[in-house]
Parts: C-alpha cells; sequence; structure tokens
C-alpha cells in the first residue's frame, strides 16, 4: 500500500516530521495528542542533524541555527542559554548575524534520548497491542 499526499509536491515544505506523523497516523490509526513523547523535541533532534549534515557556511567550524529554525524555535532546545539571552533580534525580524550555535550539551543529548525512547515505547505498544 502505498500513501499518497493530497499535493506530494508541497508536502515536505514545511518540514520532515509533520509529512511522517500523518503517513503514520492515518495507517496505523493513532492520535498523536496521545503520544507521551515531546513531539517538538523530536522536530529539533531531525532538524539539528540536517543542519550539522548539510552546512551552508563553509567558511566556519560552528554549526549556526538557521532564521526558519528560529522563528519555529525561538528558543531552540540544542542551544546555549546564554547565546540565547544575548542574541539580537529585531522588532518584527530575525538577526542573521551572530546567530545562535547549535550545541547539544550531555544534559540535552540524554534528554533528546528519553524522548526518542518515549516515542519509540509508545509506537511499539500501539502497533503490537494485543
Amino acid at each position: 500500500m502505498r500513501f499518497r499526499f493530497q499535493n506530494e509536491r508541497t508536502a515536505f515544505k514545511n518540514g520532515f516530521l509533520a509529512p511522517n506523523l500523518q503517513v503514520l497516523g492515518e495507517i496505523l490509526e493513532l492520535d498523536w495528542a496521545e503520544c507521551p513523547a515531546d513531539l517538538g523535541i523530536i522536530e529539533q533532534i531531525i532538524l539539528a542533524r540536517n543542519r550539522g549534515q548539510h552546512r551552508t557556511d563553509l567558511t566556519s567550524l560552528e554549526v549556526v541555527h538557521d532564521g526558519k529554525t528560529l522563528k519555529k524555535y525561538p528558543a531552540p532546545f540544542f542551544a546555549s542559554e546564554s547565546e540565547l539571552k544575548d542574541w539580537p533580534r529585531e522588532e518584527g525580524s530575525l538577526s542573521w548575524f551572530l546567530m545562535p550555535r547549535l550545541k547539544v550539551s550531555k544534559e540535552n543529548l540524554f534528554e533528546a534520548l528519553e524522548q526518542v525512547e518515549a516515542l519509540v515505547d509508545w509506537l511499539d505498544s500501539k502497533i503490537y497491542a494485543p
């Protein structure tokens, strides 16, 4: 069985997670409101991975958040609080200069892993329910 989106050209325009949740939800008849995992953190894991692997700045070894992510998540999960506090924001727009770096702390990593485990355990319980 192949799932088809209403408009396949734009299905992934606003991200990778939402359309996949839609497909899983329809196929497995899931209510995502019941999911114990923080899907915002799950999405930010994907965004951080993509940002690190598909870099746009070849002149720096640091990976920074992009404007699109910061509009959706103004206080990103993978960033230092001090950088976010000092990050210059202009009224009505995002300042491109000195974007907060993507920073994975030990605490954030373990919290992210907990959220992934919560998602997987919940999906397993739905897929393999008696």
